[in-house]
C-alpha cells in the first residue's frame, strides 16, 4: 500500500532518529514519520534576481502551476497591454509566445548573444528572425538593472541605458536545485549547489538518496 500525504510539508529530517518532520497544511499539526530509506525529490526553484523593485506587484517568476495561476489572475485583473519578458531559456520564450498572442505587446530580453543557449549562432539566429517577423521585439547582450513602480505601469531599466515600460514582467532566468531540507539536515551538496550524490544516487547519508533537479 501506499501512503499518500496531501497538503503535507516536510520542513525537518533527523538523521540520527531517522525521523522526517511533517506539517499538515490544513489544521498546522506537526508529527514525525519514521524511515529506513528516504528519497527526496524536492526539484528546483526559481531563481529570484536580487535586484531593486523586484518586490512589484506587476513582477512574477514562473516555475510552476501556482506561479502560472498567478499570472493569469493578473492578467484577467488588470488586461495589461504591454509585457516584458527576462530570460531567452525555453520557459520565458513560451512564455513571450503566449503573451503575443494573447494581444500584448511583448519584449524579451536576453543577457547573452543569442537565446536558446544550447543552440549555435545559426540555428539561433531562425528564431530571432522568426521573432521578428511576429512583431515580437527582442534585446540581446542586454540585462536587467533594475524595476521601478509607476501609479499605471512598471519601468524595466536595462543596463544599455534603455527602458522599457511594462504592465506585467515575467523574470525567467533560470532555476537552482531546492536544497532546504538537505542543507538543514547537513547533507553534502556538490560545486554546483545540488545534493552531492554517487552512481546509485546516494547522498552523503547512505539511507538517505536523491533525484531530479535537485541533485547536481
Amino acid at each position: 500500500a501506499v501512503d499518500v500525504r496531501t497538503r503535507t510539508e516536510a520542513i525537518a529530517i533527523d538523521r540520527h532518529a531517522k525521523t522526517v518532520r511533517l506539517r499538515n497544511l490544513h489544521t498546522g499539526e506537526e508529527t514525525d514519520e519514521g524511515y529506513d530509506k528516504l528519497l527526496l525529490s524536492p526539484g528546483a526553484e526559481a531563481i529570484h534576481p536580487n535586484l531593486p523593485g523586484m518586490g512589484s506587484p506587476r513582477v512574477f517568476t514562473l516555475r510552476n502551476i501556482p506561479d502560472l495561476d498567478r499570472i493569469m489572475a493578473h492578467l484577467a485583473a488588470t488586461q495589461p497591454r504591454r509585457a516584458v519578458v527576462v530570460g531567452g531559456g525555453y520557459i520565458g520564450i513560451e512564455m513571450a509566445e503566449n503573451l503575443l498572442e494573447r494581444g500584448l505587446f511583448t519584449t524579451l530580453v536576453e543577457g547573452a548573444a543569442h537565446i536558446l543557449a544550447p543552440f549555435d549562432d545559426d540555428m539561433a539566429a531562425i528564431v530571432h528572425a522568426h521573432m521578428k517577423d511576429k512583431h515580437l521585439e527582442l534585446y540581446l547582450s542586454d540585462r536587467i538593472e533594475r524595476l521601478e513602480d509607476k501609479a499605471d505601469h512598471t519601468v524595466v531599466f536595462l543596463a544599455s541605458g534603455k527602458r522599457l515600460p511594462a504592465d506585467i514582467v515575467v523574470v525567467a532566468v533560470g532555476v537552482r536545485p531546492e536544497t532546504t531540507l538537505a542543507r538543514a539536515a547537513g547533507l553534502e551538496l556538490g560545486p554546483t549547489g545540488g545534493i552531492r550524490v554517487n552512481a546509485h544516487l546516494q547522498t552523503s547519508d547512505p539511507d538517505i538518496f536523491a533525484v531530479g533537479d535537485a541533485v547536481e
